[in-house]
């Protein structure tokens, strides 16, 4: 939730940024929290007698965390330096996903019209860390470019929240960036917060032409691409909003991850969860992967609610206890801020959320963690291992399986039927009577 985060990368542009506790020991239902959702997954597998994974399990030939970073980190405007750090911090978290901005006006646009070449050096710069450190990337696409946009007269600091003139022209500009790295672009994230004035200044029914165009799009050339739908501000003040929207798509379902953004008190988050889970089951997508883009809670006393208040460490202990819940109440990836913010990118209620601070606007970008840092840290490591025993305990039931399938095999030879003197039973049997059955 970043009210004037646009202005930021605004005042990038204009070279307002340079230049291109310890915690307690995490509970023990927080280990849990990946397990339990593995652990079904071996059971049916052990279960059918087969020893090749179904799709979910497929999934757990690879440790990815399902703690992620919401990082506030602009592909186009920020330095390469200041790039890196933001990566490094990812590396060094363990985290699963890197949330980043992609803005496709700074991409395509020079002074509301189209560029002839799109500039496309801070995203090759995001492109090539990515790669270099092995972190995934969850890429929004936002803001409209001026020639594109349906209020031009707004000028670049308003331009890019209207919705375009060409919805499938802006699905065409967002499979171009997509086909600039396929290989990273595979989490691909249609806008952020439309139902926010301060994000998008379009109705329910602009949205549902973006999301399906880019949507098909990206699919046309990059069928394994997936699409995450854009969340809502809230819950409470959301919904109404998304209802419209999915009015609006009548039965097209054009995405492949929902989503939702959460900022509540503790006792609050697993209920908010599971509604959640809730709405994008009454609207036809239960089955899909359910994503929290934007995890956050402040460290700053005076906006912090008892008993997780008092400054940083009330943070630290919010997050031990808050993430496990929401990975049991069934988000499957849940991002947390990385850094706080700034005034002139959101509310000052909104500022302190982050795991660390970042001067993001003079060199070297002094990085301070908090001991939210260290719980986060802590619980990916925590999981990390729970996942490499459940694995474990999958493989050994696979082997297990095989191994009886083949005993089974060997036992059924040996007690195979001879052949009767009877001719025409000979003639029916023949001398491999197991071979219709078996294929054989």
């Amino acid at each position: 939730m970043a009210a004037r985060r646009t202005d930021a990368v605004n005042a990038a542009r204009k070279s307002t940024l340079p230049a291109r506790a310890a915690t307690a020991r995490l509970r023990t239902q927080c280990a849990r929290g990946l397990a339990s959702r593995l652990l079904p997954v071996i059971a049916a597998v052990v279960a059918a007698g087969s020893v090749a994974p179904a799709a979910r399990a497929s999934e757990t030939e690879q440790w990815v965390s399902p703690i992620s970073l919401h990082s506030q980190t602009y592909a186009c405007c920020m330095p390469f330096e200041l790039k890196e750090k933001v990566v490094r911090e990812a590396v060094d978290l363990g985290a699963g996903y890197l949330r980043v901005d992609i803005y496709l006006d700074a991409l395509f646009d020079a002074g509301g019209e189209r560029r002839a070449t799109p500039d496309f050096s801070g995203i090759d710069e995001i492109v090539w860390l990515a790669r270099r450190y092995r972190v995934r990337l969850l890429a929004i696409m936002v803001g409209t470019p001026g020639y594109l946009s349906t209020c031009p007269q707004a000028g670049p600091r308003g331009w890019f929240k209207c919705p375009p003139r060409d919805a499938g022209e802006y699905g065409r500009l967002v499979a171009e960036v997509v086909a600039r790295a396929p290989d990273v672009f595979k989490y691909v994230e249609v806008w952020n917060e439309p139902d926010g004035a301060w994000s998008f200044a379009g109705k329910p029914t602009d949205y549902a032409a973006m999301l399906q165009s880019a949507y098909r799009s990206v699919k046309a050339q990059f069928p394994d691409t997936q699409i995450v739908i854009a969340a809502p501000m809230t819950l409470s003040g959301g919904t109404r909003w998304y209802e419209q929207l999915f009015a609006a798509l009548g039965r097209a379902r054009p995405f492949d991850v929902a989503n939702a953004h959460v900022r509540v008190p503790l006792e609050q988050v697993r209920a908010t969860m599971l509604r959640w889970r809730r709405f994008y089951a009454d609207h036809g997508v239960a089955r899909l992967p359910l994503w929290v883009t934007e995890f956050a809670y402040p460290s700053d006393p005076r906006w912090q609610i008892p008993p997780y208040n008092g400054g940083e460490l009330a943070q630290a202990r919010y997050y031990e206890r808050a993430i496990p819940e929401l990975l049991h109440a069934g988000a499957d990836q849940v991002f947390v801020t990385l850094r706080d913010g700034y005034l002139d990118e959101q509310d000052e209620r909104w500022l302190s959320e982050g795991l660390e601070s970042l001067d993001i606007r003079n060199p070297p970008y002094a990085l301070r963690r908090k001991p939210a840092f260290a719980a986060v840290r802590g619980l990916v490591a925590r999981l990390a291992r729970e996942w490499q025993q459940a694995h474990a305990t999958w493989q050994a039931h696979a082997a297990g399986a095989a191994s009886s399938r083949t005993a089974g095999r060997r036992s059924q030879r040996r007690r195979r039927p001879k052949a009767t003197t009877n001719g025409g039973d000979r003639g029916r049997l023949g001398a491999r009577p197991w071979t219709a059955r078996n294929g054989g």
